[in-house]
């Protein structure tokens, strides 16, 4: 430290390139980690790449099931409508208790006339 400043002194060199930095290794040094940079930023990219082609198969899955999803409950829709017009259907033509549970057609048809 300079004593009359109180201000410490630095001793910097700079050198730009130059025949300092090719003697070093350097430059060579620098290159060989851009190389690095740009093998792992491929990797990288495969990864991603990867990652964006399950993330579409998932998706498919998804809007799959949620397909399935609908038809079955419009299969159960038509289900309750059927057995509410059986219902009603009971109640009108006021069929017997035992005749409403028997599912057979033609043993229905005999047991209602």
């Amino acid at each position: 430290m300079s004593k009359s400043n109180n201000i410490p002194s630095l001793n910097l060199q700079l050198s730009i390139g130059g025949d300092d930095c090719a003697a070093n290794g350097i430059g060579s040094s620098n290159e060989g980690g851009i190389e690095e940079q740009v093998r792992l930023a491929g990797i990288e990219n495969v990864y991603a790449e990867k990652v964006r082609e399950l993330a579409r198969r998932e998706m498919k899955m998804a809007e799959e099931d949620f397909t399935r999803a609908k038809m079955v409950l419009e299969i159960a829709r038509q289900e309750v409508q059927n057995v509410e017009r059986m219902k009603e259907m009971s109640v009108v033509r006021k069929i017997s208790p035992t005749s409403a549970v028997i599912t057979c057609r033609n043993c229905h048809q005999f047991f209602t006339s």
